[in-house]
């Protein structure tokens, strides 16, 4: 982790007024320990550099990496949207052209997600391909194919999110997430399942309900 949260975290606290002690009491911590996560000797969580960020009144992402979306003016009059409500997805737009006035087509939303279940990522074990409290779409049903990035569910209760590379008899290999030297090769007699994941959704804070 680089130290330019440190600096924008100091500036910061200058500008509002905010002191060590209250943000020890906003992480639950002591002074002592944000004392050494302000001098660069420890590293805080990514759970614990949101609070600060929420203590200090900023996003995240300007904490963290010096920049935020809230600072770039958007033009929603120049593309098709999502209406509010709607289950239909609106495709307006390539990776090349860009969001756009044209419709290309509308993804069926509650067909897409039928057979389907979302996990909330825990931890900082699959950084930075995920973070903790996105939540990871995945598929029952989808045939996992190479390439696709997958959950693993093994007999003994263990499971991993990976990379499919491909299937070799008998055998299933298999990438890290975050290390693409680190490679295993697991027998299908282990495996119980392998769900497809479909979509990564971030900030779903706001939208996630409790369970009837």
């Amino acid at each position: 982790m680089t130290h330019g949260w440190i600096h924008r975290t100091k500036d910061r606290m200058k500008m509002v007024g905010i002191s060590q002690e209250a943000l020890a009491n906003a992480l639950g911590c002591t002074r002592g320990a944000v004392g050494h996560y302000l001098a660069g000797r420890r590293n805080p969580t990514l759970s614990q550099l949101e609070v600060i960020a929420d203590t200090l009144n900023l996003d995240p992402r300007l904490l963290v990496f010096g920049d935020s979306s809230g600072q770039v003016r958007d033009s929603p009059a120049n593309y098709q949207s999502t209406r509010q409500g709607s289950q239909e997805l609106v495709i307006c737009g390539t990776t090349t052209s860009g969001a756009t006035h044209q419709l290309l087509g509308k993804l069926n939303m509650t067909a897409y997600i039928n057979n389907t279940y979302g996990l909330i990522v825990e931890g900082i074990d699959w950084a930075p391909r995920l973070y903790e409290g996105e939540v990871v779409v995945l598929s029952r049903d989808q045939k996992p194919m190479p390439g696709d990035e997958v959950l693993v569910n093994y007999h003994d209760g263990q499971r991993e999110l990976l990379l499919l590379v491909r299937h070799q008899g008998k055998q299933v290999i298999l990438d890290s997430l975050t290390d693409p030297r680190s490679r295993k090769i697991t027998p299908l007699t282990e495996i119980e399942s392998i769900h497809c994941i479909l979509a990564l959704l971030r900030g779903t804070a706001g939208y996630l309900s409790d369970s009837d």
